[in-house]
């Protein structure tokens, strides 16, 4: 049975996997090529994109659609556990994220030669950019877990935008702003601009996400089954149709 869940997720969720892989191959190569901005700027631009853009990218079209259709209730009324769709759903998503940077990483090392950066500092950039962008697909798929459309889960990333926004434009004025600005999510960007002795405040940080993906867990696993359905889906699968 996982292989036919792996294999259908492949055949939805494929396209999107190999569109991301390659736009930030093909990027990266061409501004190697160009050399416009030192290796350090590209890299560190790209990384924060990509950390950003890639869990938009990923929670928006996992399991939205899916509920809007109508085909999560057909899955879901399969004799498979929620728990072992949910894996697979966390599976996809994950190899999702980390397959680009992954390339990115062979990219950078191939391209530049390391002509301008060290490994300390291709890892620490590609590591962090990996936790941030797993972890902010974790919150916005937890907390859109039961919503049946697209624009709903885009809401969810707009709260999430909105939090890193406020916290930071304000930390400077109170203390707590200062604290929920450090465990945003993205913070764990930061990986890549601290020196190598890496301050208490960003393991306090990584120690609140840890704990978090229990509850997270727990959240998931009990809405994944469950959610709301959308438009015409909701309707034929209720009897109604258009009248």
């Amino acid at each position: 049975m996982w292989k036919q869940l792996i294999w259908k997720q492949w055949r939805e969720q494929g396209w999107r996997m190999i569109y991301a892989t390659t736009l930030m191959g093909a990027a990266l190569l061409l501004a190697f090529r160009v050399r416009l901005f030192p290796d350090q700027v590209v890299v560190a631009s790209a990384m924060a994109l990509a950390g950003v853009a890639l869990p938009i990218f990923v929670a928006a079209g996992l399991l939205a659609p899916q509920r809007g259709d109508g085909s999560h209730a057909s899955m879901t009324a399969l004799p498979v556990s929620a728990n072992r769709l949910l894996a697979v759903h966390l599976l996809t998503a994950t190899v999702m994220i980390l397959l680009p940077l992954a390339t990115s990483f062979v990219v950078v090392v191939l391209a530049t030669g390391m002509r301008e950066m060290d490994w300390y500092d291709v890892f620490a950039w590609h590591g962090g950019t990996a936790g941030a962008a797993w972890l902010l697909f974790v919150w916005t798929f937890a907390f859109s877990i039961r919503m049946g459309s697209e624009a709903q889960v885009a809401a969810v990333l707009g709260g999430c935008g909105l939090w890193a926004f406020v916290t930071e434009v304000y930390a400077r004025d109170l203390v707590v702003l200062d604290w929920l600005s450090r465990l945003h999510p993205i913070r764990l960007l930061e990986a890549f601009t601290l020196d190598r002795a890496i301050p208490l405040s960003y393991w306090v940080c990584v120690g609140f996400h840890l704990a978090m993906l229990v509850l997270l867990g727990w959240h998931m696993s009990r809405g994944f089954a469950g959610g709301g359905r959308s438009g015409r889906a909701a309707r034929s699968v209720d009897g109604g149709g258009d009248v």
